[in-house]
């Protein structure tokens, strides 16, 4: 089996309230979803979401503060 590489692997931090927007034009933009996790930090959590496609790999980074509530992207996806 040939192991394929990413061209390009970009983290882009954005805030909670502009990611449904950006999922919505990354599906637009044929990427499909690769992975979703969340990683426990002093203030909260990590959110991060992989979009792959044509092997460039886009993350959107979102740092939510405890308490802080941020939209499913299940809709979309």
């Amino acid at each position: 089996m040939s192991e394929k590489k990413y061209a390009i692997q970009d983290i882009q931090n954005i805030a909670a309230s502009e990611l449904l927007e950006r999922v919505r034009k990354l599906k637009e933009d044929g990427y499909r979803l690769a992975q979703a996790c969340a990683m426990n930090r002093e203030y909260g959590q990590d959110l991060l979401y992989s979009f792959d496609k044509d092997h460039i790999l886009l993350n959107l980074k979102v740092k939510v503060n405890e308490g802080e509530e941020v939209e499913s992207i299940t809709g979309e996806y």
